[in-house]
């Protein structure tokens, strides 16, 4: 898995017992933080094949205050990824006192955290190491 981190690319490679689990390991290796999923809640937003899906995740960094982060993509593995990138912006910027707007100061989404080009290669290659 490739990820912009302080607007350079890393690779993240990582097991879990799902993807958004190997995914929050990987980071934990990557950024050498403790990262805990204290809540997670999706749902859709609309109806049909085509409708994109929204993830709410509580997330917790080291000990700082524990804080929510969304993402929204069409595939839901894509949108929780999102939304802990989303949160552990938001802890990390409530801890250092600066807000920035757009969510690049440390993880990087505004072009889509994830480089590769299809979820099927994303996905696989996260889900088996």
């Amino acid at each position: 898995l490739l990820l912009k981190v302080y607007g350079k690319v890393q690779e993240i490679k990582a097991k879990g017992t799902g993807v958004l689990d190997a995914f929050i390991n990987g980071l934990q290796q990557l950024l050498k933080k403790t990262i805990s999923i204290l809540e997670y809640k999706e749902h859709s937003l609309g109806e049909g094949a085509e409708v994109s899906a929204a993830a709410y995740i509580k997330i917790q960094v080291d000990d700082y205050e524990p804080l929510y982060g969304v993402g929204i993509n069409s595939d839901i593995s894509l949108a929780a990824m999102k939304a802990v990138i989303s949160g552990y912006n938001r802890v990390l910027e409530t801890k250092s006192g600066v807000i920035k707007s757009g969510g690049d100061l440390f993880l990087s989404p505004e072009d889509d955290p994830i480089l590769k080009p299809t979820v099927t290669e994303f996905s696989r290659e996260l889900w088996e190491g």
